[in-house]
């Protein structure tokens, strides 16, 4: 199985305090995700006044931010611009509440007990179509990396392609996203911070949630029973896929 892409898909200047950042789509296999219309990236984890200006050269036009809120205010505010921001928390604002000994848990946890979160994202990211969107949490790994892995699995994307592109957040992570992490956490608690220090990606993890969902009909089927209309779905693939 192929786990690594080049990464001609992140801009060449990294905004200040942003990670992570790169549009989802490309490759040789089809079906393809149009190019930079579906964005994600880590949040913005040091002062930068001008991240909305910085965003909108990108051409995004709407921020989703997964974080519980415990997370966001510790982190930077920023501008809003002309960006919407959107907010769906995708634990519900209770990722200090419960116990988990290992990512894989956590991924665990996110399908089992938040699944109508996940759901509620994803249909974020198609009514902000087919305007530019980005999606973020933390680190822009684990809880983005699920939303986006819905996404690109429910429109048929090759599940190689989806787990190589998860596995690219371990190449973007590093010890300046770990510094700019510790200067916001600081000595506060950050809900899940140990989750936001690990930096690998190993594809495994999100190949066990791919495995879980097809255990539930698939993401298709998951994502329906979980509260995303057929609608929705028609918009990701409107306005998503290459012709």
């Amino acid at each position: 199985m192929t786990t690594t892409e080049p990464v001609q898909r992140v801009p060449d200047q990294m905004p200040t305090g942003l990670y992570n950042l790169r549009w989802v789509g490309g490759g040789q296999a089809t079906p393809r995700l149009r190019p930079e219309r579906l964005w994600r990236s880590s949040a913005l984890l040091a002062p930068n006044p001008g991240i909305a200006d910085d965003l909108a050269g990108l051409g995004v036009r709407t921020v989703l931010d997964l974080r519980d809120e415990s997370e966001r205010v510790l982190t930077p505010t920023a501008a809003p611009g002309d960006l919407a921001w959107r907010w769906v928390p995708i634990f519900d604002n209770q990722l200090g509440a419960f116990e988990w000994d290992s990512l894989d848990a956590l991924y665990g946890i996110m399908l089992d007990r938040f699944a109508g979160q996940l759901a509620a994202a994803v249909a974020v990211v198609a009514e902000a179509l087919p305007d530019p969107v980005l999606v973020h949490c933390t680190a822009g790994k684990d809880r983005t990396g699920n939303v986006i892995a819905l996404v690109q699995d429910v429109l048929g994307v090759p599940r190689e392609r989806i787990l190589a592109d998860y596995h690219l957040s371990a190449q973007l992570l590093g010890a300046e996203y770990l510094a700019d992490l510790s200067a916001v956490a600081g000595h506060e608690h950050m809900a899940g911070e140990a989750a936001h220090r690990v930096t690998a990606s190993p594809v495994e993890l999100l190949a066990a949630n791919l495995e879980r969902f097809d255990e539930r009909g698939g993401s298709r089927q998951f994502l329906l029973d979980s509260g995303l209309t057929p609608d929705h779905l028609d918009l990701l693939a409107r306005h998503l896929l290459e012709d």
